[in-house]
């Protein structure tokens, strides 16, 4: 049996999402944000399609405060939301670009040795779960 993008959601993420319409009617599924530094996540495309068809409209997934980014499948949605609420992914912002890192990534190469503004995860302020020692330490 095909499992439907809504059914899956409703499976994983019960209470936690709100389902409306925007003034157009086209629906939408919005996470309210836990931490307001993150901001909500909204979830648009064709909700009662299979969760693998790759064939069926594509998704629009907002960090609201930050970017927005295009997924094929259902499938890939949910996985991004898993990321999103276990605080595997940094959204970024300046003046010319928004974007996300996922945690390792970031951690990992940590391009920023001074951060002008704090991050944020979806459960509050990002913490390195890598620490690094300064030369001489």
């Amino acid at each position: 049996m095909n499992s439907t993008f809504i059914d899956v959601l409703n499976e994983k993420y019960s209470g936690q999402f709100i389902i409306g319409s925007n003034i157009n009617g086209y629906p939408f599924i919005r996470f309210p944000a836990k931490n307001p530094g993150f901001g909500d996540v909204e979830i648009y495309g064709e909700m009662n399609q299979d969760i693998h068809d790759e064939k069926g409209e594509e998704y629009t997934v907002e960090l609201m405060k930050f970017t927005h980014t295009h997924i094929e499948t259902g499938a890939e949605v949910i996985e991004l939301i898993d990321d999103i609420l276990s605080d595997n992914i940094i959204p970024v912002k300046s003046w010319w670009y928004g974007g996300y890192y996922y945690r390792d990534k970031y951690e990992k190469k940590r391009r920023r040795k001074r951060l002008l503004k704090k991050l944020h995860v979806w459960s509050g302020l990002y913490t390195p779960t890598i620490q690094r020692s300064r030369p001489g330490e």
